[in-house]
């Protein structure tokens, strides 16, 4: 054990390169960094490895008092802004400390930092010493933390110092305690001046300690007129200031350095795109030009306006975390979302985070996502409280872009919109659907008055819409892109809802190839006819039923028609035309199943050809297709004459066939054969094809 009797109480600062004159800053060299390094029980020796850069100071900081030995270390740097430019020994007398506590105190109005220590060092002690009253911390504040530089000194020596005696070399007024003075580095330039710190000031301190520390002599601003520079959309601008060149400080164009500028008063903020946006329906992208600097994009991600002030937008997660079949290890995260509100730079959502919009604000939603939402337990939605509006493409979610057209999982989107206030939908852009990907999208959206569905397959979408319209508006209409896939898909409308293209799937007449025939009623609303289809309606003469096309292939509403044309899906898409019915068209027909009346004539291919044929009353009659009544009784039906000519079938008259001389006509088969009678299947009769169950 050592028997020295005291312990060292000057930390001294050390020249380590001298001006030749003051102008040549570059050339000086300065402290950066101090560190306590615990030595062990042996002199020089050093039981904790020293930092790179370090240099150790072989003086035992408990020289004549005992314990472990410990030293002073410093790091030095050319970079005045990284310079050390106070020092701070404080004393905490009687509390237990470790260094993890230790945080940054105020000093005359400045900041100092805790000097680093090794871990064997008393838990940040200067000193390892059980018979020492309280704990000693070095601390120091550097110029580039917020510092003066230019008018205020810095520090460029230390000086290690344990002698009574003053420094025979150097003028000051505080007296040295101890016997042993040791100083760390020559000096080899001017002494500027010497400060002194005590840190003696606790009654119960026993032993007065100082620290002593050498100041380069101040320097003046070197400044620099900064012009005016405007921003841009993109990059910021500024404010015409002075700048120092040496300590990179602003002012107020004030050449001597007495108002300093904040950031606020010298950056002019980037001033953002002003855009032009135009929306396209037929892609559900989003053209974006700046009309400041000719900037241009396209964005098809899901995009939410706010058709009033004070809209705010949320994301929530909902949880069930008592699943045991959870896919993500028990708990339900947050799937990644990103904002970006008016076209600026892009956000992450947080869970429950909100976003405050007002009127015509526009906020973009992205994510990169292999899921969405997983199930009826845990899964994510929007909360949009405030009147809006939504666009783009609701893949956007999943695959960054809104191009995707699969969703990965089932109930990807369920519940996304669940009680919010809006108006419109985003483009349900997938062509593939999972099952209940849809289910109760939007199950409380009071105001949801339009969606716009892109899926193609029928079986899927009735398969992933469960619910997805509870609990909206009492009116709306659901804009169907694709013309082909929604032929007679059930797309579960509440009351009072309409799609806004119908697709019905037509028969091909056996008897001519490449002819399809299906019919059509709907009492609200009036549609157009695809070209390649036109719409018939029918007046009775006799047993025949003359068809007439409806002008402007245009059906009214509440009009049965026949559709003939040439292919086997039918698009009819809703009209804003209004139009009168066509006077005394027998077709007529119900928006729901009712049972068939009597003398009700149903369009079908039967032994005597195409034509409406008598339908059995009380059997179930379908929603939205056309049927036929007739008083008069007609025992078998109508056949068909479109615009004055004849189908080609033989005519029907009370359910009997024509006869010839009341002889049965010649039958022929297809292969020509003449035949005593009729065979199931296709018989020539009078030159015609007869079709036979």
């Amino acid at each position: 054990m050592k028997t020295k009797s005291n312990f060292i109480n000057c930390i001294v600062m050390m020249i380590v390169m001298a001006l030749s004159s003051m102008g040549t800053m570059a050339q000086q060299t300065y402290i950066s960094d101090v560190y306590i390094l615990w030595g062990g029980e042996h002199f020089f020796s050093s039981g904790d490895e020293l930092p790179d850069g370090y240099v150790k100071i072989n003086i035992d900081l408990n020289n004549n008092y005992g314990g472990d030995y410990m030293y002073l270390c410093y790091k030095t740097t050319t970079n005045i802004y990284e310079a050390i430019c106070g020092l701070i020994v404080v004393h905490e007398d009687g509390t237990e400390y470790s260094c993890d506590k230790k945080k940054t105190i105020r000093y005359n109005g400045l900041t100092y930092y805790p000097a680093s220590y090794s871990p064997n060092s008393g838990g940040g002690d200067m000193f390892k010493d059980s018979s020492r009253s309280g704990h000693y911390w070095l601390y120091y504040e550097k110029v580039g933390r917020g510092a003066l530089f230019c008018k205020p000194s810095v520090i460029t020596d230390l000086w290690l110092d344990s002698d009574y005696e003053k420094p025979s070399e150097h003028e000051h007024d505080v007296d040295f305690f101890y016997t042993h003075r040791i100083r760390v580095i020559p000096e080899d330039g001017r002494l500027v001046n010497w400060g002194i710190l005590e840190f003696n000031e606790q009654p119960s301190l026993t032993y007065p300690t100082c620290i002593a520390y050498r100041e380069s002599q101040h320097v003046d601003h070197k400044m620099e007129l900064q012009e005016y520079t405007p921003a841009t959309c993109t990059t910021s601008g500024n404010n015409e200031y002075y700048k120092c060149q040496l300590c990179n400080r602003g002012y107020k164009l004030d050449i001597w350095g007495y108002h300093e500028c904040s950031e606020q008063d010298i950056v002019i903020p980037a001033l953002g795109h002003d855009w032009d946006k135009i929306y396209d329906e037929t892609t559900g992208a989003w053209q974006l030009d700046c009309k400041r600097c000719k900037h241009n994009e396209v964005r098809k991600q899901m995009c939410i306006t706010a058709n009033e002030n004070d809209v705010f937008l949320n994301i929530w997660c909902e949880i069930n975390p008592g699943d045991d079949d959870d896919w993500y290890g028990g708990t339900y995260e947050l799937p990644e979302v990103q904002y970006s509100l008016n076209g600026g730079p892009w956000e992450t959502f947080i869970d429950n985070d909100c976003v405050r919009m007002n009127q015509g604000d526009m906020v973009w939603l992205r994510g990169n996502n292999i899921y969405f939402s997983r199930d009826e337990s845990n899964y994510t939605w929007f909360k949009i409280s405030g009147s809006a509006s939504a666009t783009g493409n609701v893949t956007s979610l999943i695959d960054n872009t809104g191009e995707g057209t699969d969703y990965p999982f089932d109930h990807c989107f369920y519940r996304l919109f669940e009680g919010s206030e809006l108006e419109t939908s985003p483009r349900l852009n997938a062509t593939r659907l999972n099952e209940n990907c849809y289910e109760e999208m939007f199950y409380g959206c009071t105001n949801l008055r339009e969606v716009t569905l892109c899926a193609t397959d029928k079986s899927s979408v009735e398969s992933a819409i469960g619910g997805w319209l509870d609990g909206t508006a009492a009116n709306g209409i659901v804009h169907i892109t694709d013309e082909l896939a929604l032929a007679d898909a059930n797309l579960q409308l509440p009351t009072g809802w309409k799609a806004d293209k119908v697709g019905i799937h037509a028969n091909e007449d056996p008897d001519n190839a490449g002819d399809y025939y299906a019919t059509f009623y709907d009492s609200q609303s009036e549609y157009s006819v695809k070209e390649g289809t036109k719409a018939y309606t029918g007046i009775v003469d006799g047993d025949v039923l003359n068809m007439t096309a409806e002008a402007d292939n245009i059906i009214p509403a509440g009009e049965g028609v026949l559709l003939k044309g040439n292919t086997a899906d039918v698009i009819l898409t809703l009209s804003d035309t209004e139009k009168e019915q066509t006077p005394g068209n027998a077709l007529t027909g119900s928006d729901s199943n009712i049972t068939a009346p009597a003398n009700s004539y149903i369009f079908t291919y039967a032994q005597k050809g195409l034509g409406f044929y008598k339908y059995a009353a009380g059997k179930s009659l379908a929603a939205h297709k056309a049927y036929l009544v007739n008083a008069s009784g007609v025992k078998g039906g109508f056949s068909l004459s479109f615009d004055g000519t004849p189908t080609g079938t033989v005519q029907i008259e009370n359910g009997e066939w024509e006869m010839e001389n009341s002889l049965p006509a010649d039958i022929y088969n297809l292969q020509g054969v003449r035949m005593n009678r009729l065979q199931k299947g296709i018989n020539i009769v009078k030159g015609m094809k007869m079709y036979i169950k």
